[in-house]
């Protein structure tokens, strides 16, 4: 009777309402189930991977036989499929869902990172994931032996891969205002053509009322000498 006593005046944590945002910093079942995605990810990759390794084996021993390839990766590399489910993902939910992941799989999850940084429609995805994962597990990557190299790594490939994509922004931002410039400029060439038509006309104008009003004064003078 107690325990159901205290239970009825102990406060509940309430559920949002449905179509409800979350509050930030909460976990929802949403990154619980993206978190068991990516995992589910990691884990065919890794399948896949070792498959891929064995078959190289085997065609160096003179073993040739066609790799079938996983159906469940859709015809995408380990990599690939990885991001694939990274990529699915909202904005909003891929904070509360790499904080979800446990080390080893955020270990694993780094170590794809630097593939993907290839791909400049990714590299702000990339520093997004990096940046979380280091601040989550800090001290374990400093501790893990295995993580230093792939940190080293990442610290070398990002730095080149942010560099390169700032400099394509500079230079295309400074080729828009170059062009906005032009555009600046050449706008009012058409009122500039009429305005210069409008004053060809008028002097086409004048110069002829000049040439009359001469040929009436003209014709004035003659009718005045022959009286």
């Amino acid at each position: 009777m107690d325990d159901t006593f205290e239970d009825r005046h102990v406060p509940k944590e309430e559920l949002p309402e449905e179509g409800a945002v979350a509050l930030a910093g909460k976990r929802t079942q949403e990154t619980l189930t993206a978190a068991d995605s990516i995992i589910d990810a990691l884990d065919v990759a890794e399948v896949e991977l070792k498959r891929i390794a064995e078959h190289e084996e085997q065609q160096a021993r003179g073993k040739v036989a066609e790799f079938q390839p996983n159906l469940i990766m859709l015809g995408l590399s380990p990599s690939d499929y990885v991001l694939r489910a990274l990529s699915n993902i909202s904005t909003n939910d891929l904070e509360q869902t790499l904080l979800a992941l446990p080390f080893s799989d955020a270990l694993k999850l780094l170590c794809y990172t630097k593939d993907w940084t290839s791909n400049h429609d990714k590299v702000e995805l990339v520093c997004r994931i990096v940046t979380i994962l280091l601040q989550t597990h800090h001290s374990q990557l400093i501790s893990t032996p295995s993580a230093r190299p792939v940190l080293a790594v990442l610290k070398e490939i990002i730095y080149a891969r942010v560099k390169e994509c700032h400099d394509t922004l500079g230079f295309n931002l400074a080729a828009m205002d170059h062009l906005k410039q032009l555009m600046a400029s050449r706008s009012d060439a058409l009122f500039r053509d009429a305005k210069s038509k409008l004053v060809e006309i008028c002097s086409q104008q004048l110069k002829r009322l000049e040439a009359r009003t001469e040929n009436k004064t003209e014709k004035r003078k003659k009718k005045k000498h022959k009286k």
